[in-house]
Formats: structure tokens, sequence, C-alpha cells
């Protein structure tokens, strides 16, 4: 999961929002997109990693 951080601008309103703002992902377990142990079954976290990501308007940015 990526982490939402807001940042000000100068005049302390919020910025504009970003490319993370919009991901599919923001709100999901972070274990799922990025699995601490190796314990379970290969490729559970990927595929549903994966079918989380394939349905994300903002994947290209995110992959960069």
């Amino acid at each position: 999961m990526k982490r939402r951080m807001m940042t000000c601008s100068s005049r302390g309103r919020p910025a504009a929002s970003d490319w993370r703002d919009q991901a599919v992902c923001v709100g999901e377990d972070p274990d799922i997109i990025f699995p601490l142990s190796a314990l379970a079954a290969p490729g559970t976290e990927t595929a549903l990693a994966g079918a989380i990501c394939r349905r994300c308007p903002v994947i290209v940015a995110c992959r960069i």
C-alpha cells in the first residue's frame, strides 16, 4: 500500500493531490502489496496484489 502523505503549500493549504490519491490500494492491508513473510503459500499475495493493481488507474505512475 502506498502511504498517503498530505503536503502543504507555503500558505498552509493542502497541496494539489497527486497520483497516490487515486491509487486503488489506498486503504488495503500493506501486507498484501508488500508481504513481509515468506511463509504463505507461494503466489497467494502476488495474485491478490495483481488483482488490486490491474484495476488501478494510476498503475503506470506507481511503477515508475
